[in-house]
């Protein structure tokens, strides 16, 4: 298969790409589902009650959210490659941070940061399938 757009890409590297925007659009679902799945243990581990638990969610939808609302803006004027990178950085330091929290409230501020990074990546994976579309 090749790229319309990109048609010196080889079959083999328009497959990382696909893997790769996967995988970008997979940190959003991860981040999300395994609050869902593990929230009995996080919330045990930073002593949360259920309210407080629920303000981590909250924050996170909020911020990706703010997110996504900014993507197109600052993909104009870097790329949506560039926004894709910091989106997965950024997430990954969300995620560190949430690793290390011992409070609800610092759950929060790490899940939103969290949200921050992940939010706008399904949006910016989706962009940049239609902007790379196969012939």
């Amino acid at each position: 298969m090749r790229l319309r757009a990109l048609p010196h890409f080889s079959p083999l590297r328009v497959f990382f790409f696909t893997v790769a925007l996967g995988a970008a659009t997979g940190v959003d679902f991860v981040a999300s589902s395994m609050m869902g799945i593990a929230g009995t243990h996080i919330r045990g581990g930073v002593h949360a009650s259920p309210e407080d638990f629920l303000w981590s969610m909250t924050s996170y939808a909020a911020m990706a959210t703010v997110a996504n609302l900014m993507l197109g803006r600052i993909a104009r004027h870097t790329s949506y490659r560039s926004y894709t990178i910091a989106g997965l950085i950024v997430a990954a330091i969300g995620s560190l941070l949430c690793a290390l929290c011992d409070t609800p409230l610092e759950l929060t501020f790490a899940r939103a940061v969290q949200g921050f990074g992940a939010g706008g990546l399904f949006a910016a994976a989706r962009i940049l399938i239609q902007l790379v579309s196969a012939r």
